[in-house]
């Protein structure tokens, strides 16, 4: 999602969550899920185990985005602030943005 978008703020951190979601959280979500369902889970506690892969994927991606703001290239091992010179919204760029 573009800086500049004319979504609402509620818009753009569904929006937000929705891309993080398909970019790293349903990787989490989804493997817990199988585990369980190989070890024999039944219906409802797949479910559980994947929300809460769901959740972590999130918070990982929220502390990463965060880290391209609070931490160096080299720490990361990456170069940091990527996300905002292409001008993409990430949680900390929407948060200072409700301020």
């Amino acid at each position: 999602m573009q800086l500049g978008s004319k979504e609402t703020e509620n818009e753009r951190f569904a929006h937000y969550l929705t891309k993080t979601y398909r970019k790293t959280a349903s990787l989490l979500a989804n493997s817990v899920k199988a585990t369980a369902m190989l070890a024999g889970a039944d219906d409802a506690l797949s479910e559980v185990v994947f929300q809460y892969g769901r959740n972590v994927g999130l918070a990982f991606q929220l502390v990463d985005d965060l880290l391209d703001f609070v931490s160096s290239s080299a720490a990361m091992g990456k170069p940091t602030a990527a996300d905002l010179k292409l001008g993409l919204a990430t949680a900390p760029v929407l948060f200072a943005c409700e301020k």
